[in-house]
């Protein structure tokens, strides 16, 4: 690999083809694979949120990337990804040294109504029930995490 060149890490967050049908979210992770629907991604009347489901989308991932950016060694952080009627996907990410992460695919039993995609950080931090899902990991930098879904960002922005 050339010198200054970050590994890629086995990460995609996506709009699926037809988002006018749900599922029309796709999670790759590793080897797993999750689909969920952006249905609670509609703002809720005194919400600022952007317009376009991709602007939703996008805030949800800057969200990702400003908890991202307050890790130190030895911390976690959940980010959601499935907001369904009885439960929440989420992501946790723990931080080792040298950049290193490992990132966890699982379910809280915290209800999608109950976590707004707009504002994630009040519920994030109170994850307390997170339940991994077997053969649902990855590992590789942050550096390579921030970069997958910097890129992933860009891609919902411009929807």
């Amino acid at each position: 690999m050339p010198p200054n060149t970050v590994p890629p890490i086995a990460f995609e967050f996506r709009r699926l083809a037809d988002p006018g049908a749900y599922p029309d979210l796709a999670l790759r992770l590793g080897a797993a694979r999750y689909t969920a629907d952006t249905y609670y991604f509609a703002p809720d009347g005194g919400s600022p949120v952007p317009e376009s489901i991709g602007g939703r989308l996008a805030l949800l991932l800057d969200q990702w990337l400003e908890l991202l950016a307050m890790l130190r060694d030895g911390d976690a952080v959940h980010l959601p990804f499935d907001f369904s009627d009885q439960s929440t996907g989420w992501l946790r990410v723990t931080l080792f040294e040298d950049d290193e992460v490992l990132v966890e695919a699982g379910w809280s039993r915290i209800e999608g109504w109950r976590c707004r995609p707009w504002d994630i950080s009040g519920t994030a931090a109170g994850i307390r029930d997170f339940t991994p899902n077997p053969n649902a990991s990855t590992t590789g930098t942050l550096t390579a995490l921030r970069a997958a879904i910097g890129r992933d960002r860009d891609a919902f922005a411009a929807l």
